[in-house]
């Protein structure tokens, strides 16, 4: 916390040994220090007890526990959480205390030399530094709780956007000029319908259910893309021309939205990836209001916005 009177125990070390602050070092005088508890969410593999960092659950998995998390990431069905209260220790005498800044915070904190003193230059610079490498690490705390924040965001506006397709793309027509749309779509990015796992979000978008893979084949790399394309063939064969055209729009649509949320929640900080604009333009012209996470995904406003907007809303609720 630096600037304030209080100092954290992780800027702060023994005095001698230079070692790092621990909390049986400060149970020796803790008249001297301050605690500041913030609530905070764990997750626990249930089978194991292993906690989970926020970061790696696929927060589009819960409540769906046929769903297959995203690589590298946790089932957020296979997850135990609870509370926990995450301690920050704080002094504002060090001295009292028995420890003292360690050698960034001291070269931050040390007085200016005097004028004409041949190391001022020196120090100043030695300051400087110290001073943007405590500043660093508040912004990395910051940064930390904003991708958490954002990522979980990114999860919920997923599975809405999802159930948003499925209704829209009930219909029997095309909606006005999604034709074009398409074709353009289509002329600036031919390979667009190949990549990831469109099939697969294909069908989740039409509500046609998938078989699992089997035989064979069944573990290998395509198979689940091809039991998808298998599920989708009758519906196709039993399209009216009209209804074709809608298919058609659904497998753009899918195809974009594999290419965002099939490769994490952190589409919010893709923006310049993929065409986001172009797909998430398109649904909020016919009617899906973007949420801050998405409209940071089309860049419309920067993740710090996004995270202020998540923020403002988190404090209207609590309000009310």
């Amino acid at each position: 916390m630096f600037g304030s009177d209080l100092i954290r125990a992780e800027d702060l070390v023994t005095v001698g040994g230079g070692d790092e602050i621990t909390v049986e070092h400060i149970d020796t005088a803790p008249q001297h220090w301050s605690v500041w508890l913030t609530a905070a969410e764990q997750f626990t593999l249930s089978e194991t007890g292993e906690v989970i960092d926020a970061e790696r659950i696929d927060w589009a998995t819960e409540g769906d526990p046929d769903a297959v998390p995203a690589d590298g990431f946790v089932h957020h069905g296979t997850l135990t959480e609870g509370t926990v209260w995450v301690p920050e220790y704080f002094t504002a005498d060090p001295t009292a205390a028995g420890v003292q800044p360690n050698a960034v915070l001291a070269a931050a904190l040390s007085a200016p030399a005097e004028a004409g003193d041949p190391e001022a230059q020196a120090q100043a610079r030695a300051q400087a530094a110290a001073t943007a490498e405590l500043a660093v690490k508040e912004q990395a705390r910051a940064e930390r709780r904003r991708t958490v924040d954002l990522n979980k965001a990114s999860a919920a506006a997923t599975s809405a956007r999802v159930e948003w397709l499925v209704k829209f793309l009930a219909r029997k027509t095309l909606p006005k000029g999604a034709g074009k749309w398409i074709a353009e779509t289509l002329v600036d990015e031919p390979t667009l319908l190949t990549e990831n796992k469109a099939p697969q979000y294909l069908a989740q978008v039409l509500g046609i259910a998938v078989p699992k893979a089997t035989g064979p084949e069944a573990g290998y790399p395509g198979s689940d893309d091809k039991a998808a394309r298998a599920a989708i063939a009758p519906v196709v064969d039993k399209a009216s021309d009209a209804r074709a055209q809608v298919l058609t729009l659904a497998q753009v649509l899918a195809a974009y939205e594999a290419r965002m949320s099939g490769k994490g929640h952190d589409s919010w900080r893709r923006t310049h990836y993929g065409n986001l604009d172009n797909y998430l333009g398109f649904l909020s012209a016919h009617g899906h209001d973007l949420t801050p996470v998405e409209q940071a995904a089309a860049a419309t406003i920067t993740a710090e916005q996004a995270h202020q907007a998540l923020t403002d809303d988190t404090a209207d609720a609590a309000a009310e």
